[in-house]
């Protein structure tokens, strides 16, 4: 399948350039003070999900996987209870009918027998004979 050419795909492309650019020019105190600008914006009260995605990478590379969580759990509204009531009066359902049967059994094959069929699978290693690569023998 062929991938068609975007405007939008285009663009996108271009500014994804331009920033690794900006970023690799960018000296690395700068990138650092930008990182912590942002922990301390958000410390201070800043929702974490309004803030550029640029600064989001910075700051998740320099915290890690635990400190963004520790942050977006710290910014994070507390989670409310969903109110649910269950409708008044009877349920209208009729139950599906299904018919009173015995119970199939299914009876081996006649001409299956443990010399034409073999060993069976047993990767655990619980037959006597120890299938398994750590066998018990049992």
């Amino acid at each position: 399948m062929e991938q068609q050419w975007s405007p939008e795909r285009a663009r996108q492309e271009t500014e994804h350039r331009e920033q690794t650019e900006q970023i690799r020019r960018q000296p690395e105190r700068e990138r650092i003070s930008s990182a912590g600008q942002a922990a301390r914006a958000v410390l201070a009260g800043a929702p974490v999900w309004e803030l550029p995605p640029n600064r989001l990478e910075e700051l998740a590379g320099w915290l890690g996987n635990q400190g963004m969580n520790a942050l977006l759990e710290a910014g994070a509204p507390a989670p409310a209870r969903a109110r649910f009531l269950p409708p008044d009066g009877e349920v209208e359902t009729v139950p599906f009918p299904v018919p009173e049967m015995p119970a199939e059994t299914v009876e081996p094959p006649v001409e299956l027998t443990v010399e034409t069929a073999g060993r069976a699978f047993d990767p655990a290693g619980l037959t006597a004979e120890g299938g398994g690569p750590h066998g018990m023998g049992i």
